[in-house]
């Protein structure tokens, strides 16, 4: 009966990453764009950036805090992909 439980809860985690990962895979997401980070940039420097997009009201909000580690992720996935792609664009 666990086994079963624990397929279903796989699953279902599964699917809720499933387009989130094809989201921050996508390398014309527009908030990854809008950084401006050439190929080169370490993923220190993504994070930077990315926190530096964010309004500070929006840093402040302890509720908020799992969508801007959900955002910094795709940032990083998005640069990632970017880089393995060999992508000469800029934002």
């Amino acid at each position: 009966m666990t086994e079963v439980t624990l397929r279903a809860a796989d699953g279902a985690l599964g699917r809720q990453s499933g387009p989130d990962l094809r989201r921050a895979v996508d390398m014309t997401d527009p908030a990854y764009l809008r950084l401006g980070l050439p190929l080169t940039a370490s993923p220190l420097a993504v994070l930077r950036a990315a926190v530096r997009v964010l309004h500070p009201d929006t840093r402040a909000v302890r509720g908020f805090r799992a969508a801007r580690k959900r955002f910094y992720r795709q940032m990083l996935c998005a640069h990632a992909a970017r880089q393995a792609a060999g992508d000469q664009r800029t934002g």
